[in-house]
């Protein structure tokens, strides 16, 4: 699952396209040259990639933390029950803000990783 266009505006008005594009990247190699060629600040090889010490979400969400202007990507684990997915997303530095979230399992999704995590059963 990927946010519409009208859903990544939002978050980033002017860059909306654009990460809607990244986000409907399906090939490895394809999604790391363009990391290379337009993120060179992203801190990932296209050989961790393409062997597998990281996974394209994590590629994509690092992307859209650049796009985005966040403070990088963080990580909440499995919480207790089948409501309380693992979630990876962009730091806004607002637990409530609004941002891109990974839901593992799922899909990406806009939302805020403090509404989940309320609603699921997390340490």
């Amino acid at each position: 699952m990927i946010p519409s266009i009208k859903t990544l505006k939002t978050i980033c008005p002017e860059r909306a396209v654009e990460l809607r594009k990244i986000l409907e990247i399906q090939d490895a190699e394809q999604l790391a040259t363009l990391a290379t060629k337009e993120y060179p600040t992203i801190p990932y090889s296209s050989y961790e990639l393409r062997f597998g010490m990281y996974g394209m979400f994590d590629l994509k969400l690092a992307m859209a933390n650049e796009i985005l202007g966040t403070h990088g990507v963080e990580y909440i684990g499995l919480g207790h029950n089948s409501h309380s997915p693992a979630i990876t997303y962009c730091n806004t530095g607002d637990t409530y803000a609004w941002t891109l979230l990974y839901i593992h399992g799922t899909g990406y999704r806009v939302g805020s990783w403090g509404d989940l995590v309320e609603r699921g059963n997390y340490d």
